[in-house]
Formats: structure tokens, sequence, C-alpha cells
């Protein structure tokens, strides 16, 4: 929880709710992994206060904010990792994404 409070009333006042959470279960060699993250943002903000969609911390394969950016945000991903030759691990990456754009 994050709250922005100004002295000044022409400045921006916000409070912001964030959550994650993650479990992973190894079956074998294989191991599964998933998380959910998300979270909401209330009142005068500025943009660099938005949730941004994409990069390592969301959705791998896409820039910083390349998939977009809001409110409120809510993704999801699981992760199938298993041993190719004992060295090379293959993931197979799933991910779902819920933007609201204000």
């Amino acid at each position: 929880m994050e709250q922005g409070i100004s002295l000044r009333p022409n400045l921006l006042i916000f409070n912001r709710f964030n959550f994650f959470v993650s479990n992973g279960l190894k079956l074998g060699p294989t191991i599964f992994s998933s998380w959910l993250s998300g979270g909401s943002i209330f009142g005068s903000f500025g943009p660099h206060q938005a949730f941004a969609i994409g990069g390592v911390n969301s959705v791998r394969g896409y820039g910083e904010g390349a998939i977009g950016c809001g409110q409120s945000c809510l993704v999801s991903k699981a992760e199938l990792a298993f041993p190719l030759v004992y060295v090379i691990l293959i993931n197979i990456i799933s991910n779902i994404i819920i933007v609201r754009y204000h």
C-alpha cells in the first residue's frame, strides 16, 4: 500500500495497492511455477505512477510498458521448465493480462 498526500492542494493525491503471489511445484526433473500480481491506483496521479505491463518482471519478450499501462492491472504467468540435455532448460510460458485504462 502506498499513499501520496500533498501539502499543497494543487498537487497529486493518490492511494496505490499492489499484490504478488507465487507458487512452485517440482514434478521429478520438471518444475511448474506460477505467479499472479496486480494492483490499482486511485486519485490523481502522474503517468509515471501508472502500472506498466511488459518487461522481464511481467511479460518476457516485450519492453517495459510496451504492452500497455493503466490505472489497474492483473498479470498471471505459468511456466513449465524441464531439462532437455541436463543443461538446457525449455520454458513454456503462458501469460494472462488484464489492464483497465483510465
